[in-house]
């Protein structure tokens, strides 16, 4: 196959033979759990290359691997790879959830006694996971109020050992120098861990900036339609090789429906990425004109604060936008008269979804604690779908007018 240029070709036919054994154009869903071998040298061959490479050319039993799980692994392994010339190759590693991903990637990375920094942006389970999960086995935890490289070096001590961050943030789009924190990170030891879901590898791709590992919520834009519950972690191959005895451990693994969905949503990521960009690009000009609104947070926004910083690392900015109205009262009568956009709070798939992020991500935090954070009960997160622009604006004009 020619050198593919373009993401969206990338998408299709990345990780993909050209002619499967089963002649079909289609990954082959395999739902076998259990794969015999001929005989028993046939066995300690595939024991020998598992323990020597990490990974074998076959499968023993479901909780190792499977094929379909294999092919969408390629595949979004490819995706991140794109565009990386002469780079060491890179692996992935698909779990049943995001959340399954990141905690097993800390359990991988972290010991007692060693020191995590984790953003505040970052997802709130995630957050949990690090207060409440990992201190009571001895890692200690800094949570930084913002996403910001100083703040990562001020919070720096002798045993930290990993550093994790949201990039773009969710719900403010905040972006960090991903540069910079990769090289402050190998110069001290530090392991730099990016969950990129809100960006994508459509538009940003953290390992070429040099980071560590990249999560992904494969949940959201990578499958695309709300119909997949799954997680990935991407890094060069041998820094993911031990991570598989960790995922073993855990029994995170991942069906072959949910795999083969996976790599059906992806064969259209390209063209859905384009329309959330578009949209949402759109959506933040146009809310930023009204009104009724406070305050618009998009990193494609030239007054965002991190707009200079997502302008030199992403090619484009996502389909999540936040804004602020005076009050909950007047968030919540917005939210109902909408007739596109769904109630919901998640985001990355083809319909346009809304919510005010104190009643659902952050209703069991008090006040001051959502305030501290900037969420606010006027704060409304759209997470833009693909549905034309002109109908999406129109929808939100009309509704920004009844309020």
């Amino acid at each position: 196959m020619q050198e593919i240029q373009g993401v969206s070709t990338a998408s299709v036919h990345s990780g993909e033979p050209r002619r499967r054994p089963s002649l079909s154009v289609t990954e082959p869903i395999v739902n076998g759990v259990m794969f015999p071998f001929a005989h028993t040298q046939e066995m300690i061959d595939f024991l020998d290359e598992r323990k020597f490479a990490g990974q074998a050319d076959r499968f023993d039993y479901g909780l190792y691997g499977n094929p379909t799980l294999r092919a969408a692994e390629t595949k979004l392994a490819a995706l991140e790879a794109h565009g990386r010339d002469d780079a060491e190759p890179l692996d992935a590693l698909l779990t049943s959830s995001g959340m399954s991903a990141l905690a097993g990637l800390l359990l991988y990375l972290l010991s007692a006694g060693d020191h995590l920094i984790i953003a505040d942006s970052i997802y709130r389970v995630s957050k949990q996971f690090a207060a409440d999960t990992l201190t009571r086995f001895g890692v200690e935890v800094t949570t930084l109020p913002a996403c910001r490289l100083a703040d990562v070096q001020d919070a720096w001590r002798n045993n930290t050992k990993a550093v994790v961050v949201e990039s773009p943030s969710n719900p403010f789009n905040r972006c960090i120098d991903l540069q910079g924190l990769a090289a402050w990170g190998r110069g001290r030891g530090v392991k730099t861990v990016v969950d990129s879901t809100l960006a994508t590898p459509f538009n940003c791709r953290p390992l070429a900036h040099g980071i560590d590992y990249v999560i992904h919520s494969v949940t959201k834009y990578l499958s695309g339609h709300n119909d997949v519950i799954a997680g990935v972690i991407i890094a060069e191959e041998w820094s993911l090789a031990g991570l598989r005895s960790i995922q073993t451990q855990l029994g995170a693994v991942l069906d072959s429906q949910s795999c083969y969905a996976i790599l059906r949503g992806l064969k259209t990521f390209g063209l859905r990425m384009r329309q959330h960009n578009a949209n949402a690009l759109a959506l933040a000009r146009m809310l930023a004109a009204q009104d009724p609104v406070l305050n618009v947070w998009y990193a494609g926004l030239e007054n965002h604060p991190d707009h200079a910083v997502a302008c030199r690392q992403m090619s484009g900015f996502g389909g999540v936008v936040s804004f602020e109205v005076e009050n909950h009262e007047r968030a919540a009568r917005l939210n109902d008269r909408l007739t596109l956009a769904l109630l919901g709070a998640s985001l990355g798939a083809t319909e346009t979804l809304v919510h005010q992020p104190w009643l659902l991500s952050h209703y069991e935090e008090t006040r001051a604690q959502r305030e501290a954070q900037g969420i606010r009960d006027g704060l409304i997160r759209v997470a833009c779908g693909i549905e034309d622009t002109a109908d999406l604006l129109a929808d939100f004009r009309r509704a920004l007018d009844q309020t």
